[in-house]
């Protein structure tokens, strides 16, 4: 703890230096050089302050204000950070917050050695420090350094320990309480911003690899089962992006950000990285525009069905699908262009048969190098849903016939997670009218309706659970969604067809409550026009779904 002899203007619009007037009280976090000191303020604000201008300050209980001011500061820089991201110089502030807050604590169990013998710096004269000059504060280093600032022993942050949690061993038959009452609330976070820094998964990713470790430890040590499960209890639950659009136009954005923070950018010449600047900067207008053409009228799909895009594109994905990031842009190209289901030339399907669905398949449920976050195989899956919205006969489905010869696990694990939230992947257009049967159909759902269309499909594709699932899935819907709705209709279609094809008559799951919600459809009374097709339609699927289940229920 320091205190600050005179004020301190930051000058020249340096964000990098802290402000503080006289008498302030100051933590030093790092003692980054002999003119420069890492501090935080009581307000929990970060920054470098020149050490001339504070001295050491004694204060019994001192901990606790130190813990709130680097508390203070890591909400500071996680409210800075960008869904969920932290740049490589938020990654290596927080670091140093996290590891000073471990020392504080430690240092307060007696696990440090006393620092308040240290001499403090020298403060300026009393007839100059009104017109003290502070040398030029330094410049925060990035995670990444090239070969000089490694060669003169500079540290970067891939060196914070993460062995920094002490483990104490209890006494036998006390250490199972002492463990669980001995847990911080705050661990949680802390574990997790420490494995997003060392390993750069994403928030969501460090979360689930934790409680997978933390599980793993309690079913192997019982006596630490508590422990474990307290510890899971503490990590914060983190928003999710469900837009994989989005994602990836956020890809191409890091990217760039990624060559303009390259440490060996202030000693190579930016025309070294001139080619893949353009390659990122195409990738990223071609998206853009191809995106909102795509979403302002289903004729651009249809001009753009009919030019070489689409097989160049299937072409670029089947030679680079090892290039996460361009096989992502290719994917979602891909699948904006096919969204409308609308018929594409015959001689496609010599590049878009079963050996290119093959591929996309086997990396869906075997993976891609370097795809730790899935983001490729959501974007492949909703490829195929696209795809699929092309083939209306499901005995003359491609991927129907691909899925036959392959163990479906991923695949239908997604399939389902869509199925449950309702919404539909490959739609572009979100203000297509309801009940506009000239629109596409809902992909996830005809993509169920063709599984279940054939028995051969219908009986391997879902495990027996996930089916009991789905069928509560359509029952909730087919009760909600009001007559005359295109997706009931849908519903109602997929309904029929699992109980014709699939192993529900072994289970008979929920079958008095489905009998009764279809009775009430068959007896519903629509007086608008607009309506009366399709309820009638539904009237139509709801007696034949009524007679196979009178036939199994017999």
């Amino acid at each position: 703890m320091y205190k600050a002899l005179h004020t301190y203007e930051s000058s020249g619009g340096n964000t990098h230096t802290l402000s503080f007037r006289q008498g302030d009280i100051l933590f030093v976090l790092e003692e980054t050089n002999s003119s420069w000191w890492l501090a935080s303020s009581e307000e929990g604000k970060v920054g470098y302050i020149p050490n001339t201008y504070v001295t050491r300050h004694i204060k019994k209980n001192s901990e606790h204000a130190v813990l709130l001011s680097v508390e203070r500061a890591i909400t500071a820089v996680k409210a800075t950070s960008k869904g969920g991201q932290l740049t490589a110089e938020e990654k290596s502030l927080l670091g140093k917050l996290i590891k000073h807050k471990e020392n504080v604590i430690a240092s307060a169990h007696g696990d440090k050695k006393d620092y308040s013998k240290r001499k403090a710096p020298p403060p300026p004269s009393a007839t100059s420090h009104s017109k003290a000059e502070a040398p030029p504060p330094p410049v925060r280093s990035s995670v990444r350094r090239n070969s000089t600032m490694e060669s003169a022993g500079e540290s970067p942050i891939e060196d914070v320990s993460l062995q920094r949690f002490n483990i104490i061993e209890d006494k036998p038959g006390t250490h199972n309480l002492n463990a669980v009452e001995d847990v911080p609330l705050s661990i949680g976070s802390d574990l997790m911003e420490l494995t997003q820094i060392h390993t750069n998964l994403s928030l969501t990713k460090s979360r689930e690899f934790l409680e997978s470790c933390m599980s793993s430890i309690g079913n192997s040590i019982p006596s630490l089962s508590k422990a474990m499960s307290r510890i899971i209890q503490t990590f914060p639950k983190q928003e999710q992006s469900n837009d994989p659009d989005m994602e990836s136009l956020g890809l191409a954005f890091a990217n760039l950000a990624e060559i303009k923070d390259d440490a060996q950018q202030r000693n190579w010449a930016i025309n070294d990285d001139e080619l893949k600047i353009s390659n990122i900067l195409n990738d990223i207008l071609q998206f853009l525009i191809i995106g909102v053409l795509c979403a302002i009228s289903p004729k651009f799909v249809s001009m753009f069905l009919s030019t070489v895009l689409p097989v160049e594109l299937v072409c670029e994905l089947n030679n680079y699908l090892h290039d996460i990031e361009r096989s992502c842009y290719t994917a979602l190209v891909l699948s904006m262009l096919f969204s409308t289901g609308e018929p594409i030339p015959v001689s496609y399907y010599d590049t878009i048969g079963v050996t290119f669905l093959n591929s996309i398949l086997k990396s869906v449920e075997e993976g891609t190098e370097g795809d730790t976050d899935d983001r490729l195989s959501d974007i492949l899956v909703r490829l195929l849903l696209s795809i699929n919205l092309h083939f209306p006969i499901p005995l003359e489905n491609l991927i129907m016939q691909s899925i036959k010869n392959t163990t479906c696990t991923t695949l239908s694990e997604k399939i389902m997670f869509l199925c449950n939230r309702g919404e539909d992947p490959v739609k572009v257009n979100e203000e297509e009218d309801w009940i506009n049967t000239s629109a596409p159909p809902h992909s996830v759902l005809k993509f169920l309706q063709d599984i279940f269309s054939l028995k051969e499909t219908a009986s391997s594709f879902l495990y027996t659970n996930d089916l009991l699932v789905l069928i509560d899935i359509i029952t909730r819907n087919i009760a909600d969604i009001s007559a005359g709705s295109k997706l009931r209709t849908e519903h109602l279609d997929l309904l029929l067809s699992i109980v014709k094809n699939s192993s529900y008559s072994e289970t008979k799951h929920r079958c008095a409550e489905i009998m009764s919600i279809l009775n009430r459809i068959k007896d519903e009374d629509i007086n608008e026009t607009a309506f009366r097709t399709v309820a009638e339609f539904d009237k139509k699927i709801v007696h034949n779904i009524l007679h196979e289940l009178s036939l199994i229920t017999m």
